[in-house]
């Protein structure tokens, strides 16, 4: 039985363990602070909640519709354009004056792609 330390020895496992955390630590602040940011624009608890949990609902629904591209395509092409499709929200939600609506359209879309990639990431 394999324990964590060889894992972690491995060189193909660690950079991809490294860049996981690094991401989920990431998405947590972040989604922190755009629960914050909307609460102060519009006083509502619950498009602040929406904003802050809204993708995990997102990526159940998207895990419903889009799992089978995970089984057609290129795993390191789904992986990559993820990679740029997450790249691409950040910027557009770091714009400033940006309506409530568009955020939560942007959280919600990167929910529903979240869905391919983890698929992807277990099964690659």
């Amino acid at each position: 039985m394999r324990s964590y330390r060889t894992l972690v020895r491995t060189p193909e496992f660690t950079p991809f363990l490294l860049s996981f955390a690094a991401f989920a630590a990431a998405q947590t602040i972040g989604s922190l602070a755009l629960g914050t940011l909307v609460y102060q624009a519009t006083g509502s608890p619950l498009l602040s909640a929406v904003s802050m949990f809204g993708p995990q609902l997102a990526q159940l629904v998207g895990a419903t519709f889009l799992l089978s591209g995970a089984d057609r395509l290129p795993p390191r092409a789904i992986l990559s354009g993820l990679a740029l499709a997450y790249a691409a929200g950040t910027a557009v939600l770091a714009l400033p004056g940006l309506p409530v609506a568009a955020v939560l359209g942007v959280v919600l879309a990167q929910g529903l792609l979240a869905a391919l990639g983890g698929e992807c990431a277990r099964g690659c």
